[in-house]
């Protein structure tokens, strides 16, 4: 169900989802409404995405804005946040709520570093390499190696490739790419192989963006120095060229192509 009609509303809450971290934004016709609405993003989880919609919502817990917190926000507009730090809000575009608390930067890349790489990934202004050792270390310090090594290859990398992949089929009018879903990330030999869905990547070779999509893997790898290697189904199998390291075959009936993307 969506808000039919409606193109204007006025972020004046959040629903908290921890103590510290981005809360869920919420929407009303005005300060004092009772009847909430929650942003539809141009793509599923996709922080410099735009919002497309707006959906009514019923929660228990939602917190009011105060007045000059409050953004008044249409269809079309960049993807609004709500981060909640030292008991202090924050409003708005990643990039404006990273101007807001520039100031305390490093004692938020301490508290939070999973929510501040979660906007640095919208933005260039920060460097998403420390962020996202800070992050890991931060998971290790708290959970364990093993529950952060999880948390890098299912989480963030694995995330942030289906982000990637939804952005391309949409701008060249796919449809129906549930199989996006199917993407996996396992950790080899303490590298992250990423393989696709043999219909997956036929559809993205048939409309000519899947050397994109291996592209924006190898960004990722870059920005973040995390190793990456990526494999696309192919029909025959393809042998190992001088200087690649040895060919992975994984368990499927296709045999796979690798790129190998590696820190520089």
């Amino acid at each position: 169900m969506t808000g039919d009609g409606i193109t204007d509303l006025l972020l004046t809450g959040y629903l908290p989802l921890r103590t510290q971290g981005l809360a869920l934004p919420c929407y009303a016709s005005g300060p004092n409404s009772n009847v909430w609405y929650c942003a539809v993003c141009s793509i599923d989880g996709d922080h410099s995405g735009t919002i497309i919609s707006f959906e009514p919502f019923e929660a228990d817990g939602i917190i009011r804005l105060e007045a000059e917190a409050s953004r008044s926000v249409s269809v079309g507009d960049p993807w609004h946040d709500v981060l909640l730090w030292n008991k202090e809000v924050y409003v708005g575009a990643p990039a404006v709520i990273i101007a807001q608390f520039a100031q305390v930067m490093d004692q938020i890349a301490e508290d939070i570093p999973l929510a501040l790489l979660d906007l640095a990934m919208a933005t260039d202004r920060l460097d998403r390499r420390q962020l996202a050792n800070g992050a890991y270390g931060y998971v290790r310090a708290n959970w364990g190696e093993r529950q952060a090594d999880r948390w890098q290859s299912d989480n963030f990398v694995r995330g942030h490739l289906v982000i990637e992949a939804r952005r391309l089929a949409v701008g060249a009018g796919l449809k129906d790419v549930g199989s996006i879903r199917e993407l996996a990330v396992d950790r080899i030999n303490g590298t992250l192989v990423v393989t696709m869905p043999d219909v997956l990547s036929k559809r993205f070779i048939e409309h000519g963006i899947l050397k994109l999509f291996t592209a924006q893997a190898a960004r990722l790898s870059d920005e973040t120095g995390i190793s990456l290697q990526f494999l696309t189904a192919s029909e025959t199998a393809v042998r190992s060229k001088p200087g690649r390291v040895s060919e992975y075959v994984p368990n499927h009936k296709k045999v796979y192509h690798r790129d190998v993307f590696r820190q520089r």
